[in-house]
């Protein structure tokens, strides 16, 4: 039977905003390196909300209990420090971002049950601006994860275990700017975004996390060193992928010059060099480029062309206005992408 709690990132950054701004824990579950920690901060810039992050496996069960003490009339009581006094205190609509809380003994968790349900312990009320939203991997991911005990879980609202969607890291990707040539593989070769098999030993592999940590290092990296750290980085077999595409990158015509002069350059016959060349030209869209890139991606597959589309509005959202665009997206473009009238 379909899991039908599996999201995409696209589909819990809808759902989130609303749980939050209704006060309502929710827990997200899934492997290491996917964008759980994300999907939250982009969560937290949506609704306006202060983003405070906590980490669980850390902590001491009085982080979120208080600290006993003895009164001056000798009755037992907990003084709120740290954390707990942090909640209380709070002013701004806040995120109480439990990371990480699947690994964290079930001491601290049993601390946080109340909170998340009571919203207050040991006679000690959290301020009403705060909501949680926790995170965790999965046994199966040798993460360190201990489980999550069930009072605690049954706290949440809700539980959505997060799925890996290429499209939401293209997205992602364009949006913060991860290398063309990056975007273009993991484009042609979208399988190895994410491997669920755990490696051996001190090596990593390939998540969207993985793919991230190269983008963000890759222009200063030397040229023959470049598939080493593409294996520090994502692992063996997939940085061996990466650097053939990278040659083939290194083939496909001057994407300015096909700008310039979209009639006088021919379709490539290749795949991974049409995949190189259309996101080539993604990262070149304006408001000046798209007719002429138009014209020349017109002669692609409607498959290439309709990725084009969907990529060149996630990088450049003005080109929607553009008379050319609009007479397009009303006409044939529409049934490719899927618009109905």
């Amino acid at each position: 039977m379909e899991n039908l709690n599996r999201l995409t990132a696209s589909e819990v950054e809808r759902l989130l905003p609303a749980y939050i701004q209704n006060k309502k824990p929710v827990l997200l579950v899934g492997a290491p390196g996917i964008g759980k920690s994300d999907i939250v901060a982009q969560a937290a810039k949506k609704t306006g909300f202060e983003l405070k992050i906590y980490h669980p496996v850390l902590d001491d069960p009085t982080d979120y209990k208080g600290l006993p003490f003895a009164t001056s009339s000798g009755e037992a009581n907990f003084l709120p420090f740290g954390n707990l006094l942090e909640l209380i205190n709070a002013e701004k609509d806040t995120i109480a971002f439990l990371d990480d809380l699947g690994q964290a003994p079930e001491s601290v968790q049993a601390a946080l049950m109340q909170l998340l349900l009571a919203r207050e312990i040991n006679g000690h009320k959290i301020s009403d601006k705060v909501t949680f939203v926790a995170a965790t991997n999965r046994r199966k991911d040798r993460a360190g994860v201990r489980g999550i005990l069930e009072p605690v879980k049954s706290r949440f609202n809700a539980i959505f275990e997060l799925q890996v969607e290429p499209d939401d890291w293209y997205r992602w990707a364009l949006k913060n700017d991860m290398p063309m040539e990056l975007v273009a593989f993991l484009r042609f070769r979208p399988n190895l975004l994410m491997d669920d098999e755990i490696t051996g030993d001190m090596q990593n592999k390939p998540s969207p996390r993985t793919w991230a940590k190269l983008g963000e290092v890759m222009e200063f990296l030397p040229e023959d060193l470049l598939i080493n750290a593409a294996a520090g980085s994502v692992g063996d077999g997939a940085a061996t992928e990466f650097n053939a595409f990278i040659k083939t990158w290194k083939s496909m015509p001057d994407p300015d010059a096909v700008i310039a002069n979209p009639k006088k350059f021919d379709v490539p016959n290749e795949l991974s060099v049409q995949y190189a060349l259309v996101t080539a030209m993604v990262y070149r869209t304006s408001d000046v480029t798209f007719d002429n890139i138009m014209e020349y991606l017109g002669r692609f597959t409607p498959e290439f062309l309709v990725m084009y589309i969907k990529d060149a509005i996630s990088k450049c959202p003005e080109i929607t206005q553009l008379k050319s665009y609009i007479e397009w997206a009303c006409g044939d473009g529409g049934k490719m992408l899927g618009v109905t009238k």
